[in-house]
């Protein structure tokens, strides 16, 4: 049906961030608690964001080189992986607590360090 199409054309924008196609700056995927969203995006200044997952999830297109903004507003309420830009590491470095926790896991199953060096921990 005609609904049926529209809704599904809606949910493939949403989940091809349809609305940052083309706009220039860094987008952003944010996995957050969706108590903590709107607090996580008033502190990092977004040009523009996409709630999904009940706002467990968020897409925010920054300005660019914002890397620092988005690390600080996510750091001990998510997490956050950069996925177009120029906006600094692709994983913002993690919360201490979390930190220690994976160079001892790096550690027991990656004692040479060679598994995806520089990319996380």
């Amino acid at each position: 049906t005609e609904a049926a199409e529209a809704t599904a054309r809606r949910w493939a924008a949403i989940r091809d961030v349809a609305a940052f196609h083309g706009r220039p700056g860094d987008v952003w995927k944010l996995s957050v608690l969706p108590s903590e969203a709107a607090g996580i995006v008033a502190r990092m200044a977004a040009e523009a964001v996409i709630y999904d997952w009940g706002g467990g999830l968020i897409w925010a297109l920054t300005e660019p080189g914002k890397g620092a903004e988005v690390a600080a507003a996510v750091t001990g309420h998510g997490h956050a992986t950069l996925v177009k830009g120029q906006g600094g590491p692709i994983f913002p470095p993690e919360a201490a607590e979390v930190a220690r926790l994976v160079a001892g896991l790096k550690a027991r199953f990656d004692p040479r360090g060679i598994l995806n060096t520089g990319m996380i921990g």
